[in-house]
């Protein structure tokens, strides 16, 4: 290796008084400039660095900053930019967000997570009473910041009703100032064989699930952009990775959000206009969401015992991952601007399957289904059986 050393700057001075400084290194060169490897195995490089003068230290010393170079730090640069951390949010202090689905679980965990980094807050959900107490806690949760408190609003709200999202929108805008992050976290879970699923059960989760996600995205995207830097976050599910028996709505949802987002996040990426997309699949999160759910009659015997029993079964079996934990994970996707973002081992495995089986992962699916029928029809036999015997 050589080092040539400094050279002068473009305008042939050197010194103090230097606006830039060269520096070359040449990897793979003796002291002649001659190539140290054998012919026809690696060839030299060259690695160029520019750094230019912006002031001086107590010593009389120039400090400096790096403007510009070549080789591994410049290729590094470069995929970071294809991949689009030029628009990650690094730190959300002094930033507003407005929140669906806030009154408790996931989008409650998002509110306090971001009130602790001193990110002012829009709120909204249609239980009035968790929305209060969400408020509450995200105000107690907040730094304490002289002469600029922590500034938390709430709406009522549902988000299937259009108007609606899109008046909590410009107050949101016109009460905070600006808007710099959307998360549009609200979602229901419909259980129902397609046969037997009602269409107004079907709209519902419509509504909510997917509408909800298009009307938050498309009210807050042009006060995004009006702000000059911005984060969509559209809540997805590990059901929108893959589909399951008895879950056709909530997959139909799902997966439709993910498609959304997806070329959402691609079209941004094409404006360049400082407002990024990511799409959140969790997989089992300890919320309520499956003790709100709805399940049609036509599950009951099908697939599970009853009402009660199949959302303590589903529940427990995969809530696995706390609501506090999806929320760092969430954030940090953000900050690294993930156009995905799995949350849990669940929604990882998921997301492995269906890479590696894309077609016949539903075989597996539909075994394991098999298996937890018959033993549902062992144990009604079983009952039925005692039943039946005199006393």
């Amino acid at each position: 290796m050589s080092l040539p050393g400094l050279k002068p700057g473009n305008d042939g001075r050197v010194g103090d008084d230097a606006e830039q400084i060269h520096i070359s290194v040449a990897v793979g060169t003796d002291d002649q400039g001659r190539s140290i490897f054998p012919a026809g195995r690696l060839a030299p490089s060259t690695y160029s660095l520019t750094i230019r003068a912006v002031g001086y230290n107590l010593d009389g010393k120039p400090t400096v900053k790096h403007s510009g170079g070549s080789g591994r730090n410049r290729r590094q640069r470069q995929r970071a930019a294809q991949r689009g951390w030029e628009n990650a949010m690094k730190h959300f202090t002094d930033r507003v967000a407005a929140i669906t689905g806030a009154g408790s679980g996931m989008g409650r965990s998002l509110a306090l997570a971001l009130a602790r980094e001193g990110c002012h807050l829009a709120l909204a959900d249609r239980n009035a009473a968790g929305l209060a107490e969400t408020a509450q806690l995200a105000r107690a949760a907040a730094p304490p910041i002289v002469g600029a408190p922590l500034r938390v609003t709430t709406r009522v709200l549902d988000v299937a009703d259009r108007a609606a999202m899109f008046a909590w929108a410009d107050d949101t805008a016109a009460e905070h100032g600006r808007v710099n992050l959307v998360f549009n976290n609200a979602g229901v879970v419909l259980s129902s064989t397609i046969q037997g699923m009602d269409y107004a059960d079907l709209e519902w989760i419509f509504g909510i699930n997917f509408w909800g996600v298009v009307h938050g995205t498309k009210a807050f995207l042009p006060h995004l952009r009006a702000a000059g830097e911005g984060h969509i976050v559209n809540t997805s599910s590990v059901f929108g990775l893959f589909a399951q028996p008895g879950m056709s709505g909530y997959n139909a949802t799902k997966f439709a959000v993910r498609g959304f987002t997806e070329a959402l996040r691609q079209e941004l990426d094409l404006m360049r206009c400082g407002v990024s997309a990511t799409s959140v699949h969790p997989g089992g999160i300890r919320t309520n969401i499956a003790q709100s759910s709805r399940i049609a009659k036509n599950m009951v015997g099908f697939m599970i015992e009853d009402e009660q029993q199949g959302k303590d079964h589903f529940e427990k079996k995969f809530f696995i991952t706390a609501a506090d934990e999806a929320a760092r994970i969430i954030l940090d996707g953000v900050r690294r601007n993930r156009r995905r973002v799995l949350i849990g081992r669940d929604a990882r495995a998921a997301d492995w399957l269906t890479r590696v089986l894309p077609s016949a992962y539903q075989t597996l699916v539909v075994w394991r289904m098999h298996r937890r029928m018959r033993r549902l029809a062992q144990k009604r036999a079983r009952e039925g059986a005692v039943a039946g015997r005199p006393a």
